[in-house]
């Protein structure tokens, strides 16, 4: 979600052996597949993920939201009305970034 390594990276672990990796194994794993990971496409698939998560949340509740932090906004220099969000009409998400249950990562961006 942060768009620290791409979707293409194969995950090197499988559910049975997660629970018996040392820390040591699982950080140097995720360093090498956040190295092997493209810049530009953790980029957009960071945005991707960041739209896909908002797509759902009713518009006028997005507002009272925005509305409510407007402050912070400033104060952090964060674009309180984001375009991607607020403009995003009938968008067909395709992507299913977030959707665990398919563990299927094969997306082409």
């Amino acid at each position: 979600m942060r768009g620290l390594v791409d979707l293409h990276q194969h995950y090197p672990f499988t559910a049975k052996d997660i629970g018996g990796t040392a820390q040591t194994d699982f950080v140097r794993k995720a360093l090498e597949a956040n190295r092997k990971s493209d810049p530009e496409l953790l980029k957009l698939q960071k945005q991707l993920v960041f739209v896909e998560m908002y797509k759902d949340v009713d518009p006028k509740l997005l507002e009272e939201m925005r509305v409510i932090y407007e402050a912070d906004f400033r104060l952090f220099d964060y674009d309180s009305s984001p375009p991607e969000l607020f403009e995003i009409g009938d968008l067909e998400i395709v992507h299913n970034f977030i959707d665990f249950n398919k563990q299927t990562f094969n997306v082409t961006i």
